[in-house]
């Protein structure tokens, strides 16, 4: 039968439609399946560009991977465009991320390095037990994570949550050193943690040590005596203060400390290794920003970061880092700066 304009025929359903509605319907098919193409095109370039496999993608975008697969190649049932908006919202998000400032600084190797790589070089070689003290933003965090990418620690971070020893042996037996399932009984899990790490060479470290409790101490001590095994508690000055008291655990512990640390806050030569690296070109720029970070790292990478979004803010005025724009960043940071 051949068609005119204006004259009605039957789709697929038995509904009636005008050959000038089928033309429109098809252009619209014709639309999305190109809107759908670009979105996937899209979603193959940021695979190109991030280290996220497609099973972690699929996940974020909310389908399984093996849906995700199917739309990608065309191959899929169902609703098509139901998974391109989804796949959009992702990219939308996750573009933002990949074009936002960077959180922290990278890794610089500054005194306070040094100071630490040794402490953990001689607890894990000689099998001591070690403290290492030292304020927030000294740099004890980065520096064991940077020690431990090329050595074999076990690390472990406490908290306010951990009341019981046992919770730190679950931890230690499900480390990936150790790749056990933690479970069992506090003996059991002790016995298995000394019977899996003694000989071989690796070095416990427990970071926020001042969040132990004593009994916890006392197990760490234990676990030393054991497995003859290295063990590093690293904390705030309270921790020090509580290595001062007078209870038996804490005299057991001290007595048996063969190095212990205490970290000075990092200097404005540290802080120029560190910008130089990160931010290079500021010249007296790294003294303001040294001057402000009050002797913190932490506080230090604050303030490059704040300092990175003001500066590249669309509705910025200045296009190179000043002392106002600092002073802006220090108070994002509720950091007192004093002129």
């Amino acid at each position: 039968m051949k068609l005119k304009i204006g004259l009605e025929m039957n789709n697929y359903s038995g509904y009636k439609i005008s050959q000038k509605e089928l033309i429109m319907e098809q252009a619209v098919k014709s639309n999305l399946i190109s809107i759908n193409a670009q979105t996937n095109n899209d979603l193959e370039r940021f695979f190109e560009k991030s280290d996220l496999t497609w099973k972690e993608i699929s996940r974020r975008i909310g389908f399984s991977s093996s849906i995700i697969s199917q739309w990608r190649n065309n191959k899929y049932p169902g609703n098509n465009n139901e998974i391109a908006k989804a796949v959009e919202r992702f990219l939308t998000i996750e573009n933002r991320k990949l074009n936002s400032q960077k959180k922290e600084l990278d890794f610089v190797k500054i005194g306070n390095t040094n100071k630490v790589f040794h402490v953990l070089r001689t607890a894990h070689t000689d099998g001591i037990l070690a403290a290492i003290i030292g304020d927030t933003g000294t740099g004890k965090t980065t520096s064991i994570k940077e020690y431990a990418k090329n050595n074999d620690v076990i690390y472990i971070e406490s908290n306010r949550t951990f009341k019981f020893p046992v919770e730190y042996l679950r931890k230690i037996h499900q480390h990936p050193k150790i790749n056990k399932d933690g479970r069992g009984t506090m003996n059991a899990l002790f016995s298995d943690i000394v019977d899996t790490i003694t000989g071989k060479n690796i070095v416990i470290v427990i970071d926020q040590a001042d969040y132990l409790n004593l009994s916890a101490i006392d197990i760490f001590r234990t676990l030393n005596d054991a497995s003859g095994v290295g063990v590093v508690f690293v904390g705030l000055p309270s921790f020090s203060a509580t290595l001062r008291g007078n209870e038996a655990e804490v005299r057991q512990v001290r007595d048996r400390i063969k190095v212990k640390l205490e970290l000075r806050p990092y200097t404005i030569d540290d802080a120029k290794l560190i910008l130089n690296a990160n931010w290079p070109g500021l010249n007296g720029m790294s003294e303001e920003l040294y001057r402000c970070s009050n002797g913190s790292i932490r506080l230090l990478s604050g303030l490059v970061y704040n300092s990175r979004r003001i500066i590249s803010s669309p509705k910025s005025e200045v296009t190179k880092l000043n002392k106002q724009v600092i002073k802006t960043a220090a108070g994002l940071l509720d950091v007192r700066v004093y002129v």
